[in-house]
Order: C-alpha cells, then sequence, then structure tokens
C-alpha cells in the first residue's frame, strides 16, 4: 500500500492523520483478515462500552454533577453520553415497573363485569334494588358496581352534549375501562416513559430561567443525568413490599420498608441540591431557594405530564 492511500480515508477520500478520520470519523480497521481477530476486536469495544457504563453510573451515583460538569468542561469520550445513559436507567426502570408493579386485581367476589353494568344501567330504581341484592347475595362487592354504574350514568348524561356517536363512544370507553381497570393501568404503564421523556425538556426550560448564564444544551444535559439518578433510586423503590398487603405478623418488617422508601426519597432531593450547587456553583442559600422553587415547578409540570398521560391513554384505550 503506498503512502498516499495509507493516508487517505476509504470512506470519504479526506487526508487523515492517526486511526480516525477527522471527517467521517471512521476509523481505519481492517475487517478483512482472521475472524478471531476480529472479535476480539468486537469484544473489546462491548467491554469498553461496558466500562464506560459502568465508570458513568459510579460518578452519577456517587459524585453529584460530576458527570454535567465534565460534558460541559468537554471530557466525554471516558464516560457514556448522558442521552444514552438516561435510555439505559429509564427503560430498565419501566421495565421492571411494568413487570412488578401492583397490578389493579379484582377478586372474583368483587368482579365487575360489564354483564352486571348493563343490566343495571338498563333496569329502573326496583329492579336495580333487586338486583344489587341478588348479587349481594352472591359475594360480590355492590359498592364497586354502584360507583362504576355512578361513572356510566355520568357518561351517558354526556351524550347529549357531544352527539349520539361520541356520547356512545365515551361510554363505551368509561364501560371498558370499569370493566378492566387492570389492562388500562398496563396501557398507561406503556404511555409513561415516552411521557417523561417529553417533560425533559420543559425542566431544562425551568433550569434556564433559573440560570440564565448557561446554555440550554447545559441544562438539558443536567436534567438527563438528574433523571438518570432519580431512575436508580426508583428501580429500588419497586421491590420495596407494599405495606398494604403485608400479613400481620409482618407490620414491622413491612414499617421498615417504609421508612427505607421516604429516606431513598429524601436522598433524591439532598443529591438534587448538591447537583445543583456543584454545577451551577452559587451559594448555599441560593442554591436551596432555587432548588424549591425548581421542585415546585417541576412538580406542576409532572401533574400536568401524568394527567395528559392518562387522558391520551384513555382516549387511545
Amino acid at each position: 500500500m503506498s503512502e498516499q492511500a495509507a493516508s487517505t480515508c476509504t470512506n470519504c477520500d479526506s487526508t487523515k492523520q492517526g486511526e480516525f478520520c477527522s471527517v467521517c470519523g471512521q476509523n481505519s480497521r481492517n475487517y478483512l483478515r482472521a475472524a478471531y481477530r476480529i472479535v476480539g476486536e468486537l469484544l473489546s469495544e462491548v467491554f469498553e462500552f461496558d466500562s464506560r457504563l459502568f465508570r458513568s453510573l459510579r460518578y452519577l451515583v456517587l459524585s453529584p454533577g460530576f458527570l454535567s460538569n465534565e460534558f460541559s468542561a468537554g471530557r466525554r469520550a471516558h464516560y457514556i453520553s448522558p442521552a444514552r445513559l438516561y435510555l439505559v436507567v429509564s427503560l430498565i426502570f419501566f421495565f421492571l415497573l411494568s413487570v412488578t408493579s401492583r397490578d389493579i386485581e379484582i377478586n372474583t367476589g368483587d368482579a365487575i363485569t360489564v354483564e352486571n353494568l348493563e343490566a343495571l344501567q338498563a333496569g329502573d330504581s326496583e329492579r336495580r334494588r333487586k338486583i344489587l341484592e341478588r348479587l349481594a347475595a352472591q359475594g360480590v362487592d355492590t359498592s364497586k358496581l354502584q360507583e362504576g354504574l355512578a361513572e356510566l350514568e355520568e357518561a351517558s348524561a354526556e351524550v347529549g352534549v357531544l352527539g349520539d356517536d361520541a356520547g356512545r363512544k365515551l361510554e363505551e370507553k368509561v364501560k371498558a375501562l370499569i370493566a378492566d381497570p387492570a389492562d388500562a393501568w398496563a396501557d398507561y404503564l406503556d404511555n409513561l416513559p415516552l411521557a417523561m421523556f417529553l417533560l425533559l425538556p420543559f425542566f431544562a426550560l425551568l433550569l434556564k430561567a433559573a440560570y440564565p448564564r448557561r446554555f440550554y444544551s447545559e441544562h438539558f444535559v443536567f436534567a438527563l443525568h438528574l433523571h438518570a439518578f432519580l431512575y436508580l433510586v426508583l428501580i429500588i423503590v419497586v421491590f420495596i413490599p407494599d405495606p398494604e398487603t403485608a400479613a400481620v405478623g409482618e407490620l414491622v418488617e413491612a414499617s421498615g420498608w417504609e421508612t427505607l422508601e421516604h429516606v431513598l426519597m429524601f436522598a433524591c432531593l439532598g443529591y438534587g441540591l448538591v447537583a445543583l450547587k456543584k454545577v451551577y456553583k452559587q451559594s448555599v442559600a441560593r442554591t436551596v431557594a432555587k432548588g424549591f422553587v425548581l421542585l415546585l415547578g417541576y412538580g406542576i409540570l409532572l401533574s400536568i405530564g401524568l394527567s395528559l398521560t392518562g387522558v391520551a391513554t384513555f382516549l387511545l384505550y
């Protein structure tokens, strides 16, 4: 191979120095050689990615704000990108949440069936009373049926406002939601990752308003790192037992788990304040004041986002 060929990128024909082309970024590795060498290089790249991931996770947990400062300083090669770090951690969390979620289960004795709802909705007050008495004698929790019936009647009242067709569709959606809330909850969880990701730019805007002298991209990177840490904590929270389902002999242990959950949530608050202090380098008093304003603003954003996700889930259900 000539000297000219050796210094020319085979992908874009640009003159290059070193292993990587400065124009297109392609490396100069030659894959037309023994298979075991190629496999060795591929494994090396995989473990290099893992080392960057674990290194990033270590700094993310043990040093609040460090990764964001490194990104702003241009030292990025040794760490996984903020977006990829967020995606890896958030996908693990939402997967575990969908698997271990405390499903909305309805026992056989409390079953709300479409047939029962339709029978109650179609009958007059006397017929409803008899149906409810018969169902109660069979062990059905009639209070849940009456709640479902009330929701159906509200949906029916919308028919005159929305029109027959729209009102009928709304009523069918409410009926399906009442009859199978667990399925609706699963759909909601499926929509939640996208909703949380779409909230990130708005949280970065809050940071921009609080710290206007920094670039928006820096705020967005900080938001990615902060949420990645939050999801790491929530991964632990997912496995904390539910105190409401604990047996009598397990109440003390359940109380301990509930305390741990509260401690973790306070740890997230402390982590956020420390990260704000290290990244934006303002006084403790200003950091705490802005931190609580940001928490309040994000709480409002989160409420709106979760509500809109619920509405979208209901409309698409």
